[in-house]
């Protein structure tokens, strides 16, 4: 019933479940007083729990019901706009965040629709993962990065970058099912028919 509350959840939604003040700020449109405002009202009505004080400040969603509602809200248009605009903010003044957590960057350009940079994240994400030994992670993130690729056209590029993928996803694949399981053969199957 407040707009100005709901366009900022909807704002933090699409940052996450959890989201930073500075985020936040850099992301909106809008004066740091409303701004200030509206997460004051989402905090007293008790749709946020917040901690610290902004700028330092960082907010959760009560329930993740109210999350998904804040998020859903949105327009798919206008959903893809701010997870465009959340991956470049992240990726200019982030970069930390970009280097430790790059599942996250991959998230907003999927959500975006943007292939090209998310399959790169969901990538470097994998590979990150799988140097953790987090193989089901790295296969997770492996394997969106595949799904992804697999709704462009097929060009040579596609073939060398999905090439460069199935040998990523592999050793993790191996590293939780065995040599011998059916998906690892699938796997290094289709990379063999890559490089021929």
């Amino acid at each position: 019933r407040a707009p100005l509350a709901r366009e900022v959840a909807q704002l933090g939604a699409v940052l996450g479940r959890e989201f930073s003040y500075d985020m936040l700020q850099a992301l909106a449109s809008v004066e740091e007083s409303t701004l200030l405002e509206g997460l004051n009202q989402l905090v007293e009505h008790g749709l946020l729990y917040q901690r610290g004080r902004p700028p330092r400040a960082t907010y959760s969603f009560k329930h993740a019901l109210v999350h998904e509602t804040a998020y859903r809200s949105l327009l798919r248009r206008t959903r893809r706009h701010y997870h465009l605009a959340a991956a470049r903010l992240i990726e200019k003044h982030f970069p930390a965040l970009v280097q430790t957590e790059p599942e996250i960057v991959a998230h907003h350009y999927s959500e975006a629709d943007r292939p090209g940079p998310s399959i790169k994240y969901w990538h470097q994400a994998g590979g990150r993962a799988r140097h953790r030994s987090a193989h089901v992670e790295a296969i997770a993130h492996l394997t969106k990065a595949l799904e992804i690729l697999a709704t462009l056209p097929e060009t040579a590029e596609r073939a060398k970058t999905e090439l460069a993928l199935l040998l990523s996803v592999g050793p993790s694949l191996v590293a939780i099912k065995g040599y011998a399981a059916r998906e690892v053969e699938e796997i290094y199957s289709r990379a063999r028919m890559l490089c021929r």
